[in-house]
């Protein structure tokens, strides 16, 4: 059995798209490239992890002695063991994603049918939050009040923005952190163009009233022949535009440590458990595989609270990432940070990275990271983006994370 793994971060843009001819944006053929490698660190032993051009054998080969890694590389254009896959597992699913894998030889018998894609682009919609939370809601659970509308036309939409004094209003598709517009209680002109433009890509707009947010966090789960089983929290930081910075690299109980200063640790028990089920449900064991739901703790007035379905992200992310690399291959009782840094001149991420771990050279033992800095990614003269663990004393700002 030869499971075959792809980084395509460019899913959620795929899936706005909808067509297997989809050609994604330059930012995120780039990322693309530049963090092609990121499967290693979650792939099954002897997978193979296919790559765009040929890696940097000696970040490979390190990787492999300091961490046991065992999955393979192969580059695309060079890729010749179709017939030996029994399973392909890219970052997401879409129409585009299945396009590169039979343009690579695969069995199409061994990937999701046209009917099974198109439904996995239905729940990826952002409007399931609110199937999600109306689901928690009949179960008891607390939600915010209103639930979010899913507006079909600029008028519902702006009839929605001067109903609340802030409001943020979501396209159904769009990357990490994209894809809002922000609604200040009135009706605005640059707001109303913004809307009409989603709404005559996408089809309508999901509408929520706008929270106090006091921290960004999900829960990961994954969906066997058995059902969804909770596979642990993610904590992580976004920007002002609610933009995807990095992720807390920490175990389950200091996550939980840190959520339950504002929230009881026997309501997020009941949460997880509820999720599972509403999640099972809506899944009904069509999908397999790593999900999670994005959820928040906000201030209701000095009441804290959580919304517990921000968005459902039906694939990989760098919440399940930072999970499974603190899992496999952080020392005990170790903290960190995984970060997503862009450097947008040729150089200044080879500069960057041999700084800081010059400052601070990374310390494994029994193949784990116990401190420093260690990139997760090969960097080189033209790389834009990279991925970086930092543990121990490397990490400066934990105190971000300390809800």
């Amino acid at each position: 059995m030869t499971q075959l793994y792809i980084f395509n971060p460019e899913n959620d843009l795929a899936l706005a798209n909808g067509c297997r001819n989809y050609y994604p944006p330059p930012a995120a053929r780039q990322i693309a490239r530049d963090m092609a490698l990121l499967p290693l660190w979650y792939s099954a032993d002897n997978a193979v992890v296919v790559v765009p051009e040929c890696p940097d054998a000696a970040f490979v080969e390190k990787a492999a002695e300091s961490f046991g890694i065992r999955s393979g590389i192969a580059v695309r254009s060079k890729f010749r063991g179709a017939p030996y896959v029994t399973e392909c597992v890219p970052w997401g699913w879409s129409p585009y994603v299945v396009k590169r894998f039979t343009d690579m030889g695969i069995n199409p018998a061994i990937l999701p049918s046209q009917e099974r894609i198109s439904w996995y682009r239905e729940l990826s919609n952002r409007k399931s939050a609110i199937r999600i939370l109306q689901s928690l809601k009949r179960k008891g659970l607390d939600v915010p009040e209103p639930l979010p509308d899913y507006a079909g036309s600029v008028e519902d939409a702006m009839r929605f923005v001067e109903t609340f004094p802030r409001s943020v209003l979501k396209a159904p598709w769009s990357g990490s952190g994209h894809g809002l517009v922000w609604g200040r209680g009135m009706r605005e002109r640059s707001v109303e163009q913004l809307c009409r433009g989603i709404i005559n890509r996408q089809g309508g707009i999901v509408c929520e009233r706008a929270l106090d947010k006091v921290a960004d966090f999900a829960m990961e789960f994954n969906a066997g022949k058995d059902g969804v089983e909770f596979a642990g929290y993610s904590l992580f930081r976004t920007d002002e535009k609610g933009v995807y910075q990095g992720n807390l690299l920490a175990d389950d109980t200091c996550i939980e440590n840190l959520l339950c200063r504002y929230i009881r640790k026997e309501y997020l028990f009941s949460l997880r458990q509820a999720m599972a089920e509403v999640s099972g449900g809506i899944l009904g064991g069509n999908y397999r595989g790593v999900f999670g739901v994005d959820m928040m703790i906000y201030d209701d007035a000095g009441v804290y609270r959580i919304n517990p379905c921000v968005e459902l992200n039906l694939r990989m992310s760098m919440g399940a990432l930072a999970r499974v690399f603190y899992d496999r291959y952080v020392a005990e009782g170790v903290a960190g940070r995984l970060d997503i840094l862009y450097f947008d001149k040729p150089g200044e991420a080879v500069r960057y990275v041999e700084n800081a771990a010059a400052e601070y050279p990374a310390t494994i033992e029994g193949r784990r990271l116990v401190s420093g800095v260690l990139p997760l990614v090969p960097v080189a003269e033209d790389t834009g983006y990279v991925a970086l663990a930092r543990c121990g004393t490397a990490v400066s700002e934990l105190q971000e994370f300390s809800v």
